[in-house]
C-alpha cells in the first residue's frame, strides 16, 4: 500500500484498503474537501489519507420523493445546484461550505444555524453505506422517509470525524426551495435585552429560519462586510452600528412570501416594544450576500470555541455574559449553540486560560469544544474538554466498529 493518498473507485475497494491497513497495522485518515482539517486532534503523522474524490456522484434522485442518495465525495454546493434545478434544496447552512463534501460535513456534523428550524444532519440522514476496517461495507437505514430496516446505526457516524469508518454513500431528506428569504437586523444596548427578544421570537409562531445574536467589540464591528452591497449602504453601516451599540439580533426567514412579510413585521414590532432599534431589513440580492456572510461567521476567526447547551441554558449564559471573554460571539438562540471567536492577537497562554475558565463555569449538561486554534493553544488545552459521562459507551462503539483502530485513531474525544 502506497504512502501517498488512496483514492478508491468504489466503497468495496475502500473496504479492502481498510482491511489491508488493519492487517498491516496502519492508520487511515478519511478526506473529502478537507475544509475542516482543523477540527479535533490532528490525524496521526503516519496515517495514510483515503480520499472520497472519486466517489462524487448522485446515486438516486426522484424529486417527487423529496429524498436524494449521493456518494460522500460530492461537493455540497454542487449538490445544492443540482437540487436547485428542480426547485429543491438540502436545508442546512454549514459555515465554510466552499469546497466541502457531503461526507465531510456529515463526519464533522457541520449543519449551521438552520438546524433549529429544519433539523440537524442526524434528522436529515435516512441511511448510509460505510466501509469498515474488517473489509465489510455496512448499510443501514434506507432511501425513503418511511424506513423500518432496523437500528439507525448510520447516525453514529455523524460527527464522529471518520473514526468509525469511511462514509461512502448517504440518503438525505430534501425540501422545496423557499419562495422568499429575508433577514432583519436590530441593535440593543445590552446583550440581555437582545436575548430577551430573541427568545420571544424563537418561541413564537413566526417560525424563523434562524435567530442569532452577534456581539463584537467597539473597535471591531464584528468584521462582517456584506460583499454585494455598496460601500456605505444602509444595511452595511447598520450592522456595524448595531454591534457597536451592544449586541445585534439577526433574524432570518425562509418560506412563502406572506409568511416572511408577517415575520418581518412582527419582529419589528417586538424590537420597538423592547427598546431596540430596527436598522435593516434585507431582501433580494442584499439578503443573499448577508445570508452567506452570516453562515460563515461561526468559523471566521483564528480560534473558535463552541458551547452547546439547551436553548434555555445558552440564553442564560449569553445574558449573564458568562461567555464574555473579549472576543466576538455568534449565539444561535434556537438550538443553543454559541460560538466564541478570537483573533490572532490573543496570546496562546491567555487563550488557553480563557477556555479553561469558560469550561469550569458551564456546569452539567453543556459541552465546550475548541473547534479551531493555533498549535500553541492545542498544546496547552484539550480541544474536546473533559471526557463526557458517555465516554465508556463511545469507546465500546469504537472497539466494535473499528477493532483494528484503523480509522483516524486519536482524533476524537478521549483520543478515540
Amino acid at each position: 500500500m502506497s504512502a501517498s493518498e488512496l483514492a478508491p473507485a468504489d466503497l468495496a475497494q475502500a473496504a479492502r484498503m481498510a482491511q489491508e491497513a488493519s492487517v498491516a497495522g496502519r492508520a487511515l485518515a478519511p478526506r473529502g474537501g478537507n475544509t475542516r482539517g482543523w477540527m479535533g486532534r490532528p490525524s496521526r503523522p503516519d496515517a495514510v489519507e483515503i480520499s472520497t474524490r472519486r466517489l462524487s456522484g448522485v446515486v438516486h434522485y426522484e424529486p417527487d420523493d423529496l429524498t436524494v442518495t449521493v456518494q460522500a465525495g460530492i461537493g455540497f454546493h454542487d449538490l445544492q445546484r443540482q437540487l436547485g434545478a428542480h426547485g429543491q434544496w438540502l436545508p442546512v447552512n454549514p459555515p465554510a461550505a466552499a469546497g466541502a463534501t457531503i461526507g465531510g460535513l456529515l463526519a464533522a456534523n457541520a449543519c449551521g444555524s438552520l438546524r433549529g428550524r429544519f433539523g440537524a444532519w442526524r434528522d436529515l440522514v435516512l441511511g448510509m453505506s460505510v466501509a469498515l476496517s474488517d473489509g465489510q461495507v455496512v448499510k443501514s437505514g434506507g432511501r425513503v422517509v418511511k424506513n423500518v430496516t432496523g437500528y439507525d446505526v448510520h447516525k453514529l457516524h455523524v460527527g464522529a470525524l471518520g473514526t468509525l469508518g469511511l462514509i461512502g454513500q448517504a440518503s438525505l431528506k430534501i425540501l422545496p426551495l423557499p419562495q422568499e428569504r429575508r433577514i432583519v437586523l436590530a441593535s440593543f444596548a445590552s446583550t440581555a435585552d437582545a436575548v430577551h427578544v430573541a427568545c420571544d421570537i424563537a418561541g413564537s409562531r413566526l417560525e424563523p429560519a434562524a435567530v442569532e445574536i452577534l456581539r463584537g467589540r467597539t473597535d471591531d464591528p464584528f468584521g462582517l462586510r456584506l460583499p454585494s452591497m455598496r460601500a456605505g449602504a444602509p444595511g452595511e453601516w447598520a450592522l456595524a452600528a448595531a454591534v457597536e451599540a451592544g449586541a445585534c439580533l439577526a433574524v432570518r426567514f425562509a418560506g412563502a412570501e406572506p409568511c416572511c412579510a408577517r415575520g418581518v413585521r412582527d419582529v419589528r414590532a417586538l424590537v420597538a416594544a423592547s427598546g431596540g432599534a430596527h436598522f435593516a431589513e434585507l431582501l433580494a440580492a442584499d439578503c443573499d450576500a448577508a445570508w452567506a456572510a452570516l453562515d460563515d461567521l461561526p468559523v471566521g476567526a483564528g480560534a473558535v470555541l463552541r458551547i452547546a447547551a439547551t436553548p434555555g441554558t445558552a440564553a442564560r449564559l449569553v445574558s449573564e455574559e458568562v461567555a464574555g471573554t473579549g472576543g466576538r460571539m455568534v449565539a444561535d438562540v434556537v438550538s443553543g449553540v454559541v460560538h466564541l471567536l478570537w483573533d490572532d492577537a490573543v496570546g496562546p497562554e491567555d487563550m488557553a486560560g480563557r477556555v479553561e475558565r469558560l469550561r469550569s463555569g458551564l456546569g452539567q449538561g453543556a459541552s465546550c469544544v475548541l473547534l479551531k486554534a493555533p498549535p500553541q493553544v492545542r498544546e496547552r488545552v484539550d480541544v474536546w474538554g473533559p471526557r463526557p459521562v458517555s465516554y465508556p459507551l463511545m469507546l465500546a462503539v469504537k472497539r466494535a466498529l473499528d477493532p483494528g483502530n484503523v480509522w483516524n485513531p486519536g482524533r476524537f474525544v478521549g483520543e478515540i
